[in-house]
């Protein structure tokens, strides 16, 4: 397999970008992690809904499987 050659001389791009993200970052940094703390507060929230769902219906199958034990125990005590 063979690699591209790379030029690693001055490039005035790569000068211009460079200075754009230090210069820019400040700005947008901000913004970026109250977008990031939405999304992930978002998460959270379904999460702990899926939780409490999956709980429920654990707690009303544990409490349907009750029922059904103490029928059959009344049916075999006869």
């Amino acid at each position: 397999m063979k690699f591209p050659d790379l030029e690693l001389g001055f490039n005035p791009g790569s000068l211009a970008l460079g200075a754009a993200v230090y210069f820019l970052s400040p700005i947008v940094a901000p913004i970026a992690v109250k977008a990031v703390k939405v999304v992930a507060k978002s998460g959270i929230k379904g999460g702990m809904m899926l939780y409490n769902s999956g709980k429920k219906t654990t707690e009303d199958t544990i409490e349907y499987f009750q029922e059904i034990t103490k029928e059959a125990k009344a049916e075999a005590a006869k």
